[in-house]
Order: structure tokens, then sequence, then C-alpha cells
């Protein structure tokens, strides 16, 4: 009996799409890792450190620059695919805010960079970033992900990290190189996915005709990116302001643990993203708690018994596991163990918040975009008065849990038996 279930257990995470997008998602991650040993191995002190700084920006230019049309823009993307939808100016919507959000990015740029050929080089690589995001995310209309996997990770991440180091060999110059690579990849996969759409998925995104931008909506669909950019910034912000109030040992002390908090946020996010098309329900589904529990239970079962089981090796051998990948740092068991609690947390409350974020059925959403930036201010200040860093790191590394905890518990509240 228990060999069946085993058998049953096994046969489920094998056939689960959450697990399949994960392990492209791990192996992309795992070559862009080798990629910067190579760089940071290759180049000096000052290339590595400009190279890091203009990916960093062109990465976080293209979250903004997407600004969650990839969750907001699903469902209607959807209906093109399933021929359901009378709403013939979404493609004209998509693009024209797309324009607009990268046209406002690239004013900004001109206040973080000096040079105009850096400007130019970030912004292309921004904008790249961003139509891959969204081209890979409405890939999954049809309920698939290789289409998915095929955009953003093999043709684009493995074909960018190729030609980045070839293009590094033969130029010597990190910068440009990257800008080359991502614009010479990101062009090709574009054209790949825009045949893609229109041959396999009816999506045809050749079909623009007239620049169509509203205020209202793009202050709508900010109002999803600058609730989920509380989390960004929380990463953002530990490392800076950890840095700039206690200096290079507590950089170095949190860096360990907030590299395991990623990974544990790489699979709740990698495998929520596999079933978004089943997250985001259809105009005829009622949401209800009935419909959140079976979306829910699809989402954490049965890799939830693998996370926490993971955790839990985790915390029972902390000592030794920490003395095998970092033995400098091998007195940080305890704030280890705080830091797994917390994330296996995040890993409960986050399919909830996403089932709601993506269904756009936040209640108050004003009011926690105030709360959650209030709460951020308020404990990165505080570092100027206390003392202890590792309750100042936590302190703000539960903000992670905390916005989406008070989030979801006020939609299930207002949920429907």
């Amino acid at each position: 009996m228990k060999i069946s279930r085993v058998k049953k257990l096994t046969k489920s995470l094998y056939n689960n799409k959450g697990i399949k997008n994960l392990s492209m998602k791990a192996l992309a991650k795992g070559c862009f890792f080798l990629f910067n040993l190579y760089i940071i191995n290759t180049f000096s002190v000052s290339d590595v450190a400009s190279f890091s700084i203009f990916y960093t920006t062109a990465r976080f230019l293209s979250f903004f620059g997407v600004d969650s049309m990839h969750i907001t823009y699903f469902s209607e993307v959807r209906d093109i695919h399933l021929r359901t939808n009378e709403n013939k100016d979404v493609i004209d919507r998509i693009i024209s805010h797309l324009f607009v959000s990268h046209l406002l990015l690239l004013v900004i740029s001109f206040f973080i960079f000096d040079e105009i050929g850096i400007v130019i080089a970030v912004n292309v690589v921004a904008f790249a970033f961003s139509a891959i995001r969204l081209f890979a995310d409405f890939s999954r209309v049809n309920n698939t992900i290789k289409a998915s996997i095929i955009i953003e990770d093999v043709f684009f991440t493995f074909g960018f990290i190729f030609l980045s180091v070839a293009f590094m060999r033969f130029f010597n110059d990190p910068i440009f190189s990257l800008a080359l690579a991502v614009s010479i990849c990101g062009l090709l996969t574009i054209i790949y996915a825009l045949i893609h759409f229109r041959k396999h998925l009816n999506v045809n995104f050749f079909s623009f005709k007239k620049f169509n931008f509203s205020i209202s909506r793009f202050w709508f669909l900010n109002k999803f990116t600058l609730l989920k950019g509380i989390t960004v910034f929380v990463l953002y912000l530990s490392r800076q302001f950890g840095d700039f109030y206690y200096g290079d040992k507590m950089v170095a002390e949190t860096h360990l643990l907030i590299i395991f908090i990623n990974v544990f946020m790489l699979i709740s996010n990698s495998i929520i993203g596999a079933f978004q098309n089943e997250i985001v329900l259809h105009k005829d589904m009622v949401l209800n708690r009935k419909t959140f529990l079976k979306v829910y239970k699809k989402l954490t079962i049965p890799i939830l018994y693998f996370v926490f089981l993971l955790g839990l090796i985790l915390i029972v051998f902390s000592e030794k596991i920490l003395l095998l990948i970092a033995p400098d740092f091998a007195y940080l068991e305890t704030q280890f163990i705080c830091m797994i609690i917390l994330v296996l947390l995040y890993f409960i409350i986050n399919p909830i918040f996403y089932f709601f974020y993506m269904n756009k059925e936040i209640r108050n959403f004003k009011n926690f975009i105030i709360l959650g930036y209030f709460i951020l201010i308020a404990v990165v200040l505080s570092g100027l008065i206390v003392e202890n860093y590792w309750i100042w790191f936590f302190s703000i590394i539960s903000i992670l849990v905390i916005i989406p905890l008070l989030v979801s518990i006020t939609s299930l509240i207002h949920l429907k038996k």
C-alpha cells in the first residue's frame, strides 16, 4: 500500500508542469551563474562592477517596463486564442502601453547613466527582457509550457549567454558584448514568438493598427506593478542599506541567506508560472472557495511535501550543511533556521496571493500599496537606531511574507462560499 502511494507521488511529481518549468528555470539560472563566474574570472574588477550595474539596471527597468501586463492582459490574450474575445484593440493597448512604459524608463535612465551610448544599450536590453517576458507568459494561454520554455530559456537565455561569451572573447568589452548578444537573441526570439503566436495560438501581434493609450488604464496596471514591486525593493534595499548602516560584514553574512531565499522564491514562482492558465479563471467560472481550493491544491500538492521535506532536512542538519557549503559562516545556524522557517511560510502564502493577484481580485489595492511602502520605508529607516543588524535584516525580509499574508487574508475573508 505504501509502495503504491510512493509510486503515485513520484508519477505525480514527474508529470507536474511546475516541476518541469522549475527544472528548466534551474538549468537556466545555473548556466547564468557559470556565466557570471566566467565574467568575474576574466575581466577586471571595474569591468565586473560596470557589468553588474548595467545588467541589474536593465533587469530593474524591464520589471517596470512589463508593468504587470503579463498578468493583467493574460485573460484577454487567452480569449483571442480561444476566439471568444470581441474586443479588437487588445493588441493595440498592449503594444502602446509597452512603448509608453519604456519611453518613460528611457527618460529616467538619463539620470542614472552619463553616457548616451550606455543609456541606449541598457534600454535596448531592458526592452528585450520585457518583450521576452510578455511572450513567454502569454504563450501559456493554451495550457502548455513548451513554447514558454523555448522562448524564455532555450532561445533567449541560453542564446544570449553563448553569444555574450563569444563576443566578449572577440571585443573584450562585457557591456557592449552583452548588449549586442541580447539584441541579436532578443530579435530572433521575438521573430520566433510572433510566428508561433500567429500560427499556433491565433494571436496576431502584427494586427497593431493604432496607438491606444489611457492614463487610467496605465495607473490600473501600475497598481499591480507597485504592489509586486515591494518584494523587488526588499531584496535590493536589504543589501544597499545593510552595507550603508552596518558595513561589509553584514552584507557578506546575509548574502548566503538571500541566496536560499531566492532559491525558494524560484521554486514557488516557477510552479505558479507553469499553472498560470489554470490560475487565471475563465469568464464562465465562478470565483468562490471551491474554485480557490481546487487551484490551490494543484499549485501546492504534491510539491509542498517535497519543499517541506527539504526545509526539514535543512533545519535538522543546518550546522553540517553550513559547514559543507560555507564553513566560514557555520556560526549562522540560528539565523539560517529562522530564514528556512520564513521561506516555508512564504511558500504557503505565495500561491494564495498570486491566485487573487492574477485574477485581479485584490481588495483595497491602494491601501495595501501605501501600507506596503510605508512599512518598507519605516523598516529601512529603522537601521538608523537599530544596532543589531540581524533584527533589522529579518524585519525587512519579513515584508516578503507580511504583505502577501495581509492581502491573502483580506481576499479570503471576502471570498464567496
